[in-house]
């Protein structure tokens, strides 16, 4: 995951790569929940090989802690004009060429409040994150599937359950029977979502059982995340960037 993490940190610094893009998600719009749950819930989740227990680092710096509440309150209000005060003039919005507000705009429709920005940023926001880099002025990356994935395992073929008790089912269907439940696993995809599949994702843990977990309940490492650095002494976001 380091290699991921060095090879975004580059481009934030102007370093060009053919890299592949993703599209905004169309997901329904939900209300953000305070970040600070994430750390709340840590107490629940045992450290392992194959579970990721949820990070927030945000506190350790109180001037990017108020600089998320304000972003987090924009983006509950959906409102574009709090909003884009909150990003670098530079923000970079994929791993191809342009980047720049006007293009963040352009991008995700800001101006809509039925943009798929607002669920998917505030959805970034509310699983914490992590400081990446060295020195006095690190980034800080968000959601910590991303900041904290780890390197020894494949972020291609893999996703983060971000819950306990999430339960793996025996079908794609509510209704399935509970296999066994999931907290904060780390599980291998087996195969692609079809798209009369989309809210189920078909998984093996790591003890070998397999199922069909609900899309809500898991996140790719290589999904939509958000960087923040400090630009002329403010907090700013830098990159909001899905794939690899």
């Amino acid at each position: 995951m380091k290699v991921v993490a060095i090879a975004v940190l580059s481009l934030l610094c102007g370093t060009s790569c053919d890299k592949r893009e993703a599209a905004p998600p169309a997901t329904a719009p939900v209300p953000p929940v305070p970040a600070a749950t994430v750390t709340e819930s840590h107490e629940t989740c045992t450290a392992g090989k194959m579970t990721l227990c949820p990070v927030d680092e945000a506190a350790q710096d109180p001037a990017l802690a108020a600089y998320r509440t304000k972003l987090l309150d924009a983006v509950a209000r959906k409102d574009e004009a709090s909003l884009l005060p909150l990003l670098a003039d530079d923000l970079r919005v994929s791993f191809g060429g342009g980047g720049g507000i006007a293009d963040f705009q352009k991008h995700w429709k800001t101006s809509s409040p039925d943009s798929p920005l607002w669920a998917e940023l505030g959805a970034i926001l509310e699983h914490g994150g992590s400081f990446i880099g060295e020195g006095t002025n690190p980034s800080f990356w968000a959601p910590y599937v991303y900041s904290k994935w780890p390197d020894d395992v494949d972020a291609f073929e893999h996703l983060a359950v971000m819950r306990a008790g999430a339960p793996l089912r025996n079908g794609a269907d509510d209704a399935a029977a509970v296999v066994r439940t999931l907290d904060w696993a780390i599980v291998k995809v087996l195969e692609p979502a079809s798209d009369s599949q989309a809210a189920w994702r078909h998984v093996r843990a790591a003890d070998g059982t397999e199922g069909w977990v609900s899309t809500k309940d898991v996140r790719s490492p290589i999904g939509y995340r958000a960087g923040f650095n400090q630009v002329n002494g403010q907090w700013k976001m830098t990159a909001l960037v899905a794939g690899d």
